[in-house]
């Protein structure tokens, strides 16, 4: 939790501790770490330079964590986590969005269509949320312009009638982002 210029050689140590920081934020419970600040900190330690096999396997456990979210099957201390938090999570430790909404749209359960209405019912403060922790800040990577997008365009016809101020609400997301 600490800061990373508090460590000599923060990028190795992080590297090194990965797999046991992610499986307590994935797995959370009484050991558990914020899901979050990890995220942060994988990005900070260079996680998107590391050598293929490890960037490999942190893809692998986002896609399989993701899926467990999306299917309701992730159990911890605070029970599944929130669909937004996750895919912010997984927005920043990636660097990308893109995959993890092709695999939400792709998800058609009735778990993942709630997860997406209650993603909808806490606009626009859901889609603000994945620029937290976001450390590019290149505008032209800002993934919450290309969620209010693709919530616009990709599944809009699994939220049951998104009222004009949800519409509005994403169109300023999308155009101010």
């Amino acid at each position: 939790m600490e800061v990373s210029d508090h460590w000599n050689d923060f990028p190795r140590l992080y590297r090194r501790l990965t797999p046991l920081l992610v499986r307590r934020a994935v797995l959370g419970g009484e050991h558990g770490v914020p899901a979050d600040v990890v995220a942060s900190r994988l990005r900070e330690a260079g996680c998107l330079e590391w050598a293929p096999g490890l960037t490999d396997a942190l893809r692998a456990v986002g896609v399989t964590w993701w899926r467990a979210v999306l299917h309701g099957e992730v159990r911890g201390a605070g029970g599944n986590p929130d669909a937004g938090e996750a895919l912010g999570v997984l927005t920043v430790a990636s660097g990308t969005v893109r995959p993890w909404l092709g695999i939400w749209a792709a998800t058609r359960t009735p778990y993942a269509d709630a997860l997406l209405a209650e993603y909808i019912a806490q606009l626009p403060y859901s889609v603000g949320d994945l620029g937290d922790g976001w450390w590019d800040e290149d505008p032209r990577h800002d993934p919450r312009r290309e969620v209010a997008a693709w919530l616009l365009r990709d599944v809009r016809d699994r939220l049951n009638g998104l009222t004009p101020d949800d519409v509005m609400a994403l169109n300023e997301v999308r155009c101010t982002f």
